[in-house]
């Protein structure tokens, strides 16, 4: 205790800050996610307005599809599917196929994922 003014000054102030510090404060959601894409790399974009949309990827995704999906000569097919998850919430991912590996087993290159949004 700092000051005498410190000291509640009766039991209904007492109630008052502890319903205060009882109720947990509302979380915006959407200020989390923007703060966490300015630190976090994975985040590549994020377009709030008409809908969220956000495109996760890292540098090395967006490199593998260059180099496996844009050669003329030698390339793999970049898929794309999309999933419900939920009533509002679609997940869009990309796949391709990893042309400088090979799987011992059955002699396939691996199906690798890339960015989604």
């Amino acid at each position: 205790m700092k000051a005498v003014s410190d000291v509640p000054r009766n039991a209904r102030q007492v109630q008052y800050f502890r319903t205060k510090f009882r109720q947990p404060q509302p979380e915006d959601q959407l200020s989390d996610l923007i703060e966490k894409a300015r630190d976090d790399d994975f985040i590549h974009s994020i377009q709030v307005v008409p809908s969220l949309h956000l495109v996760l990827s890292d540098a090395r995704m967006v490199d593998d599809i260059k180099q496996f999906c844009c050669a003329p000569s030698d390339f793999s097919i970049l898929g794309i599917d999309t999933y419900n998850v939920s009533e509002s919430i679609y997940l869009t991912p990309t796949s391709h196929t990893h042309l400088n590996l090979t799987d011992r087993r059955t002699g396939n290159h691996p199906l690798i994922p890339g960015p989604a949004l």
